[in-house]
């Protein structure tokens, strides 16, 4: 099974209470009691995994671990995130778990500001995501006392007993998975995109041949559409199949519904595919394919799971098997939304919460915090990361806070001027280098202008006119965090006589005048 643990790191501001002291303590101790009383309902997750397919209820225990972090703030790790450091903040490393492991590993870091982040790791052979969502509500109800706590219940394995040949599944699955440390090898990059309200507004006016589509059918068919462009720019075979693999909780899905606490792991893979060239791939169509695909997943899809079909499995395997052999490019989505914002441990709700991927080509949607936007965490190879940041659907956006992209479509700069004092036929026999920069439409990024560059457009493109006739288009974009200005000592130098910002459209192009100090 894979990932073989689910991180997730929670965060509270400081708990209003008296005293430094008296706050970690009473919060300490609170957190300890809880959990252990939390763990009488959760039982199994105090067992240990035993032959690989059935949990031994031996209460050997789970991990607890209390860290203090010394050199930052609370507040510094949420405006400004090192995405990398911040397993640091977990129990352990997610993808190393043996059979002898506790299912659960916690670890408590308290902030010298007061404030609070809580790591919990959980095996993926026992719960899926919206399992762990359901401990750590249920244990923060717990520490709160409120009586309405939740009350697991343990019988999906009646409904889905262990069969032998999911074993061949798990195996093709972590055979496509290669290297899964990107902060070792430093071939993953993990960047976090932020979609508000008024981003996904835009996102579901351009799906408008689509009724009423959901926040999570919108953002996903707009990463998967600059995916696929992504590869396809690329020297790889362009008559490859691109798929992507939505996780769905099937508790709600099934005829009846099950309890509202069934604990384990009901996920199932579902896939929806782009497999020619020809198939279209303009975003409505993608949406409209992700919403079938997600809603044929209803009371009948869940019955031939019960009844041991086996065409879901084969599907499943027939697409991991072209994707280990180079034959299908894949990319997996996961929503954790609505599942951890509401954990309150007597001290409020969280004030952030942010998940830990180690595979290459996965996102994981979750919620931004106003419960209105989302934020998508996108793993990808080091060189595409960079691609990817360059589509102009991601680069029409902000760089916001210094550590995601708002996808607000403020526009990129488009300038245009007139070169009187040279030729382009000078320009290209007499290259004086450092005169250069004022063909392009900013100066390149230094340390004076980095307050300033967080409103900068990400692409800009300055369309040079010599009087001989020639013209020299020059471009600048955010690659790696780099940042660009459009200072005025070049708009000083060069008879700029047209500014405008364009903002993508998947139909047209709209223009409309930069407003400058």
């Amino acid at each position: 099974m894979s990932p073989l643990l689910f991180p997730i790191i929670i965060y509270y501001t400081k708990p209003e209470t008296s005293t430094s002291t008296s706050t970690t303590t009473s919060s300490s101790t609170c957190l300890k009691r809880s959990l252990s009383k939390c763990l009488t309902k959760f039982y199994p997750l105090a067992g240990r995994i035993k032959d690989d397919v059935s949990v031994d209820c031996n209460d050997a225990g789970v991990d607890y671990l209390e860290a203090k972090v010394t050199n930052c703030t609370l507040l510094d790790v949420i405006t400004n995130p090192n995405i990398p450091s911040l397993k640091q903040l977990l129990p352990c490393e997610p993808h190393i778990h043996d059979l002898e492991s506790p299912l659960l590993l916690v670890q408590v870091n308290r902030f010298q500001c007061g404030g609070i982040a809580i790591g919990v790791c959980i095996s993926h052979k026992v719960a899926d995501a919206s399992a762990l969502g359901m401990f750590v509500n249920g244990w923060s109800c717990t520490a709160r006392g409120d009586c309405e706590t939740v009350a697991p219940h343990f019988e999906l394995s009646t409904l889905f007993p262990w069969r032998d040949d999911t074993n061949d599944i798990e195996k093709e699955s972590q055979a496509t998975e290669g290297d899964y440390d990107h902060e070792k090898d430093n071939k993953f990059v993990t960047k976090r995109f932020v979609f508000n309200a008024t981003d996904i507004a835009r996102l579901r006016d351009k799906a408008r041949n689509i009724e009423s589509p959901t926040r999570i059918e919108v953002v996903s068919a707009f990463i998967w559409k600059r995916f696929v462009d992504l590869n396809r720019s690329k020297t790889r075979p362009t008559s490859k199949p691109y798929s992507v693999f939505h996780a769905m909780n099937l508790r709600k899905r099934r005829a009846p519904p099950l309890a509202e606490h069934g604990f384990g792991n009901m996920s199932v893979l579902v896939i929806e595919s782009l497999e020619t060239e020809d198939d279209d791939d303009e975003y409505c169509s993608l949406v409209g394919k992700i919403r079938s695909a997600i809603r044929g997943v209803d009371g009948e899809f869940v019955k031939k799971l019960e009844s041991g079909d086996e065409w879901y499995l084969k599907h499943i395997k027939a697409g991991l098997i072209e994707q280990g052999k180079g034959e299908r490019e894949q990319f997996s989505f996961t929503s954790w939304c609505w599942l951890f914002y509401d954990a309150d441990f007597g001290w409020g709700k969280p004030v952030w919460v942010s998940p830990h991927l180690y595979y290459k080509n996965v996102v994981i949607l979750m919620d931004t915090r106003d419960g209105e936007g989302i934020e998508a965490w996108v793993s990808l190879l080091n060189e595409d990361i960079v691609e990817f940041e360059s589509d102009p659907d991601i680069l029409s956006g902000r760089i916001k806070d210094e550590i995601y992209v708002d996808c607000n479509d403020a526009g990129v700069d488009y300038l245009e001027a007139k070169i009187t004092k040279c030729s382009l036929s000078d320009v290209l026999t007499n290259r004086n280098i450092e005169s250069l920069v004022q063909l392009l439409p900013c100066k390149p990024y230094s340390p004076e202008t980095k307050k300033e560059s967080s409103e900068s457009p990400l692409l800009l493109v300055q369309v040079n006119y010599f009087d001989c006739g020639g013209i020299a288009i020059l471009s600048v974009r955010l690659a790696q965090g780099r940042r660009h200005m459009f200072p005025k000592h070049i708009r000083e130098r060069l008879e700029c006589h047209s500014s405008r910002r364009l903002r993508s459209d998947h139909s047209t192009i709209r223009l409309g005048f930069r407003i400058s100090s």
